[in-house]
């Protein structure tokens, strides 16, 4: 079965000015994002360097704030008694070291050789090249 098909018709006055309507609507819509787009980029830009800087204040404070809880912890107000005033608690007993001990350290043994390396002097055993 074969649809007839409908007689072409021109589009009507009130079509057209409505397409060029909406096409001018739509390029002002795309033209104010774009500037508005762009602005933001060009805010952005100038505020980076200055994010980038306090990014890096940011990070010395909390350097700073992590030092100053350990200074103010009491284990680092021990080891600094311990190590400058020599002091002990109740119970322990304190040794002090008058000369320093020479400092030993072990020789190095030598490493086997690499497995290929000892498979090879297996094999090659009694063979010489002529």
């Amino acid at each position: 079965m074969v649809l007839p098909r409908k007689p072409k018709t021109k589009p009507s006055f009130q079509n057209i000015i409505t397409t060029l309507l909406l096409l001018i609507v739509s390029s002002i819509l795309i033209y104010n994002s774009y500037k508005s787009i762009k602005a933001s980029l060009y805010m952005i830009s100038l505020y980076r360097p200055r994010f980038k800087q306090l990014q890096k204040q940011y990070v010395q404070i909390i350097k700073k704030q992590n030092e100053l809880d350990y200074v103010t912890s009491p284990f680092y107000l021990e080891q600094q008694l311990r190590n400058s005033l020599n002091y002990y608690k109740p119970g322990e007993k304190l040794v002090i070291f008058t000369q320093q001990l020479p400092n030993t350290t072990p020789t190095p043994t030598p490493s086997p050789p690499p497995p290929y390396k000892m498979w090879l002097k297996l094999l090659t055993v009694g063979h010489k090249d002529k």
